[in-house]
């Protein structure tokens, strides 16, 4: 993924750069902030869409050392101070629903202040 200020056109997120050898990742989903400040990307080993999501500064490419496991997507608020994300929750084994409900009910609604 690049992020473009005008003709300049710099790397933001390689998902190469973290391919284990074992597999590589896959860049699934993206969702820039409204002021274009912030980028939130999930991402998952080998295509698995068992997706970890990160949150970037646009300006400088720094990970802002924000990550959540088990991610299904999410949205910066209009003024870019909060994210809203959606995640799957780690539930012990014996609560887990069948295979072809998992997702839809074992999820949360959370926010994260930037």
């Amino acid at each position: 993924m690049f992020a473009r200020d005008g003709p300049a056109e710099r790397l933001l997120f390689d998902p190469n750069k973290f391919d284990t050898g074992d597999h590589h990742i896959s860049l699934d989903q993206y969702s820039p902030s409204w002021d274009g400040k912030y980028v939130l990307i999930g991402s998952s080993p080998g295509g698995s869409e068992d997706q970890t999501a990160h949150v970037y500064e646009t300006a400088t490419g720094v990970n802002c050392r924000i990550a959540w496991e088990r991610y299904l997507g999410g949205v910066f608020s209009l003024d870019g101070e909060t994210v809203y994300y959606l995640q799957r929750q780690k539930l012990a084994r014996e609560l887990l629903p069948p295979t072809n409900t998992r997702k839809e009910k074992s999820s949360s609604i959370s926010l994260q202040p930037m």
